[in-house]
């Protein structure tokens, strides 16, 4: 028996990567429920998960969110300084979107964000969707104007006083 000469060859090979920048947004600080009448608020976050930053092209949003709630001022950390639309996103920096206002109706929207950058080619974490249920909401107020302002001891008080529900949802008893 004779054992087979093998020769084994070993190469070496190095790939360079040219850095990229990667946006990825969340949705999840935005509350996914509501009421109509009730102040609502959250935050929605795009961050540079990429090995360059993000120089042009950059966009953070959101959309069709519910009736009466819009998206406000962005800032951009570890800074904390304001963030404007198409401004730099270094690699790591996280921008933080303000979503408030005062919903109008009642129903379900389905938020959709959006983010990117020139360069970005990783496309599956720049959209990103949230539903968000607005319930009606009764808005009570009570109206004290005919109620007298001052009484005395031992002598009978009279007045009224009014309520009113100017919201969406009938107002009910609870125990």
């Amino acid at each position: 028996n004779q054992t087979p000469d093998v020769e084994c060859d070993i190469a070496t090979v190095t790939v360079y990567v040219d850095p990229v920048p990667d946006i990825a947004i969340n949705l999840s600080g935005l509350p996914s429920t509501g009421a109509t009448g009730v102040p609502y608020a959250g935050t929605f976050t795009c961050v540079n998960v990429g090995t360059a930053s993000a120089t042009a092209g950059t966009s953070c949003a959101v959309g069709s969110l519910p009736s009466g709630v819009t998206q406000g001022a962005c800032s951009i950390s570890p800074a904390g300084a304001p963030w404007p639309a198409g401004g730099p996103i270094a690699q790591g920096q996280t921008v933080t979107c303000a979503v408030n206002g005062t919903p109008t109706s009642s129903g379900t929207s389905i938020a959709a964000g959006s983010t990117g950058a020139t360069g970005d080619t990783n496309t599956a974490n720049n959209t990103a969707q949230r539903p968000i249920a607005i319930a009606a909401a009764p808005v009570l107020s009570i109206n004290l104007a005919l109620l007298p302002t001052t009484g005395s001891v031992g002598v009978p008080y009279s007045g009224s006083f009014s309520c009113t529900n100017s919201g969406t949802a009938s107002a009910e008893a609870s125990a």
